[in-house]
């Protein structure tokens, strides 16, 4: 499933970035987000000895969303399609989530790489 959230997130927030940005760029910011994500995984598997597999894109996603958070603030979003909220809220409830969460399989870390390198690069 969160995969699945994933995509659809990328699908459906993502095509007003690339608009936004055009295609080669959109590609760029995202590559550089995953790999961002990528090395900060690696690195804090490899300093605390953790033995598993980072699944996804997350980091990119989440910089993505931010993104269209950072350039679509006043726009209405439904979470989890249902509930109206404008997207600067989610940004907030999204980086208070991950600065906070203490779900164990889910690498906050990465996250909070897409959401500093959204901020940055907007």
């Amino acid at each position: 499933t969160h995969i699945l959230f994933n995509m659809f997130s990328l699908w459906f927030l993502g095509r007003p970035v690339e608009m936004h940005y055009g295609r080669n760029e959109f590609l760029r910011i995202y590559m550089v987000a995953a790999v961002l994500g990528g090395i900060v995984f690696a690195l804090r598997a490899y300093f605390s000895g953790i033995n598993g597999p980072c699944m996804g894109a997350s980091g990119a996603v989440i910089c993505t969303t931010m993104l269209f958070v950072f350039l679509n603030p006043k726009a209405t979003l439904m979470l989890y399609g249902v509930i109206p909220m404008p997207a600067w809220a989610l940004g907030g409830l999204i980086v208070l989530m991950n600065f906070f969460g203490n779900q164990e399989d889910i690498a906050y870390d990465v996250h909070i790489v897409g959401i500093v390198f959204a901020a940055v690069y907007f």
